[in-house]
């Protein structure tokens, strides 16, 4: 996609930008840059797949997450946590500074037989924000996707959080499409 910010102000809606990473195509160069990274892990955080008992702290990640962010935002409560949990289809990595939830990423596995996976949330605590534990967390998801065969990663990212744009870029990722959401039925 070449299309600049102004080609999206004439659109009506919440413009993201669509992008995908190959997860099981990288060149041999870049998995290994990718592993060399993983293993520098600058902020030594901890990541594991959430459970029940993470649903509070995963509700306060999501809601202070978002404080820094020109995405428009809503927050969340338990009980769409909860149900997010509980998806087959969904899984939660959730990365731990300091003994204390730092940071999180929603992946939604879907196409047929599961052959790529989406990014619904991925958000960092303001604090750490900027210090490199997006990427370490992005990279464990890549590693998590790349261990389950799975062929892509997908992402949407709001038009003006040239933040996430940026990040997604340095991570691989390719634009590949425009989407507008209204509140038009």
């Amino acid at each position: 996609m070449t299309e600049t910010k102004t080609d999206y102000e004439d659109l009506k809606g919440m413009v993201y930008r669509q992008m995908r990473l190959s997860v099981g195509g990288l060149t041999r160069e870049q998995e290994k840059k990718y592993n060399e990274e993983l293993k520098l892990n600058p902020l030594k955080a901890k990541i594991y797949e959430a459970s029940d008992k993470d649903i509070k702290a995963l509700v306060n990640l999501y809601n202070k997450s978002w404080l820094t962010s020109k995405t428009p935002f809503r927050s969340i409560a338990a009980k769409t946590m909860m149900s997010l949990y509980h998806n087959p289809e969904i899984i939660i990595l959730i990365a731990k500074v300091y003994g204390i939830p730092a940071g999180f990423i929603i992946l939604d596995f879907e196409g047929e037989k599961d052959h790529y996976a989406s990014i619904l949330a991925l958000g960092i605590l303001p604090r750490f924000q900027h210090r490199g534990l997006g990427r370490f967390l992005g990279l464990n998801a890549w590693e998590y996707l790349k261990q389950r065969a799975i062929k892509e990663l997908r992402s949407e990212v709001y038009v003006d959080n040239t933040v996430s744009y940026k990040f997604n870029q340095a991570m691989g990722f390719e634009e590949i499409d425009v989407k507008t959401y209204t509140n038009e039925v």
